[in-house]
């Protein structure tokens, strides 16, 4: 028990809380703080609040058991981490003496890879193709493996399959990964800002939950080997071949020797957000967690997720968690050799170990550019997500409870592992793929936006693997939510097809879905959901209704909030200068509306102090536009002074004229965008309130009492667009009733910021081909 010392007199009081009949909280000999006897972070907690807990409640609980939250899991609602500043033992005391408000709060659990010792007794080897051959003076048994080429002759798999490796980084540039790395398709490389509103600035690939940056290529020995062997390029006369020879990477690095379990949820949270339905987990350790095991179980629900885990290894006959926990998206793997005999470092359990997998001296990517062997379950984990990633691939349509039963139904059997774990068998990816037969859509231009009367194509693939197709696959559209009707694709050779989709009027809105019959397997559609979940596209372009770049007044008006007026800092329309918090002039133009444009002698000379300052908009009559968008360019910093990450831009609409508001965005008081840096903010106006005749929009920031941080905001180039459909003048992005430079240098602004308005080409996002075809609109004018 660790010695803590108390003063019996305390009271920890807060205004607004009430435990039993008591609010004193005052431990005696038999209530003293809990021991911890897990490894364990020493300035953060995470607790689970209670459904329905007001903000106010919850922060005065936090302040109560010394702690702030530093970060609100939406993957877990009511999950929050804290930093405090008192022992965790404190903190979780305080804490669960509210059960009221608190569902369970713990320690912030650290984990470890999962590789084996660099010892003699791990001198084993195993290949993904075993025909007998000696490897570090192991004789192997032929077909002890994965199976991998029988897989291989059918299905290498998908260059836009992601597979999340939460580990310690991956080098990107390998030469045997550098084709099959992940890149953020809705992020600007390296402009600073976040573009699509994640709240990770420049995540290009993937995150650094670690260091909080963007670079996971650092620390990236182990995770390199485990990428190498999930998807190491195959076929491209370098190196070694991963199980699958075509997907995408996604590095999420966590963990440094030790990550905690806060960071480890926030690398899921971050992967189910973008909608990545495997990751690779190869690390593990600590006590049961019950916020780990939450997320886990939510990323089956909100991305049909499976999280592939390593048993450990410590010889035991139970698994380590996570690959211990009950979830029934885990699968948890040990490790075996080259004859198929159960690693002797390898954890297993009847009931906790799904399967084994080739563990033992396994050859892959070395983080400096060559090659290595390891040994550990962190080893035989990446063979199973492979094959977990491939058949996914290879059946996108299926559930994560198909992919799983499939996966551990078509197991090998080995003697080893009988009784060992629950299939008895090793991963068999060439029996799963050879018996996931079927006819498939491979989609390759999906369009999901149309101009009147200008036919846009739809593109993809059918593939046959082990079933033949039953006549053409058909094209099914509907209007307006009528009866869908049925069309025939056009053979374009190749195993390509294609299809015209065209609007006849403005108001019509398309729904569309393809659909392929295999002479055994039966229908398959495209999306999954087919009739019940259609590519529901929209009709016209987008015009800009309101630009604003402040270099005028406009009618916006500036007040005071309820904190009170600021003693500085209001919100003023100038020029900004430059300091620490404040950039060093408009994003566009001469003037920006900016908290404080006098600079004075340094950072915090005349920034937000002592209150609240409020922008508000003038009404904007948006009745006849039910599509459209609002954007503005946003600059916030709050990282500077004594008491850092205090303080928060709030962005609110109102449709009543300004009666009642609705939040659009809160930046801070932590993360990304508190930072500086010019960012991008683009919101659809109808998501969030519907659009009336008297739209506002408000910014309000504040220096809260006593807290001594530099607060600086900046707001530019504000813009209101519609939805238009006028049938022949797509470039007229400003309205004015023709084709200018205006209009031009508009598409420049929002091409960069990769705003919707600049997808030209629908249905890939936005890039080359959406600058030339907005060239060609522009050309062909009104």
């Amino acid at each position: 028990m660790k010695n803590v010392c108390v003063c019996a007199a305390a009271l920890l009081t807060v205004a607004g809380l009430a435990r039993g009949q008591d609010d004193a909280i005052t431990p005696g000999a038999d209530d003293a703080w809990p021991d911890i006897v897990h490894e364990h972070a020493e300035t953060t907690v995470l607790v689970r609040l209670r459904p329905g807990v007001e903000a106010g409640e919850a922060d005065a609980l936090f302040a109560k058991a010394g702690g702030e939250a530093v970060h609100r899991y939406h993957l877990v609602p009511g999950l929050v981490k804290l930093r405090i500043t008192v022992t965790p033992e404190q903190a979780l005391y305080t804490l669960r003496s509210f059960p009221q408000l608190v569902q369970y709060a713990q320690p912030d659990y650290l984990v470890r890879t999962m590789e084996a010792p660099d010892d003699p007794n791990y001198n084993l080897t195993y290949g993904m193709h075993n025909v007998g051959q000696t490897i570090q003076g192991q004789v192997g048994i032929a077909g002890a493996d994965i199976n991998a080429e029988e897989a291989w002759d059918r299905w290498t798999g998908d260059e836009n399959f992601v597979i999340a490796v939460i580990d310690a980084g991956t080098n990107w540039n390998h030469a045997d990964l550098i084709d099959n790395i992940w890149t953020n398709p809705d992020e600007i490389p390296n402009n600073g800002i976040d573009d699509d509103n994640n709240g990770y600035v420049d995540d290009i690939h993937g995150w650094d939950f670690y260091s909080d940056d963007n670079d996971t290529n650092n620390g990236a020995y182990h995770g390199t080997h485990v990428s190498g062997t999930i998807a190491g390029r195959g076929d491209n006369g370098i190196g070694v071949a991963g199980v699958m020879w075509r997907a995408k990477i996604m590095p999420l690095r966590f963990i440094n020797g030790t990550g905690s379990t806060s960071d480890a949820i926030r690398a899921i949270e971050y992967a189910v957000d973008k909608d990545v339905r495997v990751s690779n987990n190869s690390w593990g350790g600590g006590p049961f967690d019950q916020a780990l095991k939450d997320a886990i179980e939510s990323a089956a629900d909100l991305s049909s997720h499976i999280f592939v885990a390593a048993a450990g290894n410590s010889g035991a006959g139970t698994a380590s968690y996570p690959a211990a926990y009950t979830s029934e998206n885990i699968i948890a793997v040990a490790a075996t050799d080259n004859r198929d005999q159960l690693a002797s470092f390898s954890q297993y359990n009847a009931v906790q170990v799904d399967l084994g997998a080739p563990g033992v001296n396994v050859y892959s990517c070395l983080n400096t550019g060559g090659y290595t062997y390891e040994s550990g379950t962190s080893m035989a984990t990446p063979h199973t997500s492979g094959c977990v990633a491939l058949l996914t691939s290879y059946t996108p349509t299926w559930s994560w409870q198909e992919i799983k039963a499939h996966i551990l139904g078509t197991v090998r059997p080995v003697a080893s592992l009988s009784g060992r774990t629950v299939t008895g068998g090793v991963v068999d990816i060439g029996e799963a793929i050879s018996t996931a037969n079927g006819v498939r859509i491979s989609p390759i231009s999906i369009p999901d936006a149309v101009e009147p009367g200008a036919p846009v194509e739809i593109r993809f693939a059918t593939v046959e693997q082990g079933d033949t197709m039953l006549g053409t696959p058909q094209v099914y559209t509907r209007v307006n939510g009528g009866a869908f009707s049925a069309a025939d694709a056009t053979d374009a050779g190749g195993g390509e097809w294609t299809y015209q989709l065209s609007v006849a009027n403005c108001d019509e809105n398309v729904e569309y879905y393809i659909e392929v019959v295999g002479a055994a397997t039966g229908s398959s559609t495209y999306p999954g959901d087919g009739a019940a979940g259609p590519v529901d596209t929209i009709t016209g372009h987008y015009v800009v209704e309101v630009e604003d770049s402040f270099e005028t007044d406009t009618g916006w008006t500036v007040s005071a909030g309820a904190g009170g007026a600021p003693t500085t800092g209001a919100w003023e329309r100038g020029t900004p200068q430059l300091t620490d918090a404040q950039p060093d002039g408009a994003h566009t133009g001469n003037n920006a509306w900016v908290t404080g444009a006098a600079a004075g002698s340094g950072v915090g000379s005349f920034d937000v102090d002592n209150g609240t300052t409020v922008l508000t908009s003038p009404a904007y009559d948006l009745a006849a536009s039910p599509d459209a968008v609002v954007s503005y360019w946003r600059w916030f910093n709050n990282s500077a002074g004594a008491r850092p990450d205090e303080d928060a831009l709030l962005v609110e609409i109102s449709n009543d004229n300004g009666a009642s508001w609705t939040t659009l965005e809160q930046v801070g008081p932590s993360g990304a965008g508190t930072g500086g840096g010019w960012n991008f903010a683009s919101f659809e106006i109808a998501s969030v309130v519907a659009p009336t005749s008297t739209v506002r929009f408000r910014f309000t920031t504040e220096d809260l009492p006593g807290l001594g941080s530099i607060v600086e905001a900046v707001i530019d180039d504000f813009v209101i667009s519609s939805l238009v459909c006028d049938g022949g003048c797509a470039a007229d992005l400003t309205g004015e009733g023709d084709v200018n430079t205006n209009d031009f240098f508009l598409f420049l602004s929002l091409y960069q910021a990769q705003d919707p308005r600049a997808d030209f080409e629908p249905g890939n996002g936005i890039n080359t081909n959406d600058f030339f075809a907005f060239l060609a609109a522009y050309q062909a004018g009104c």
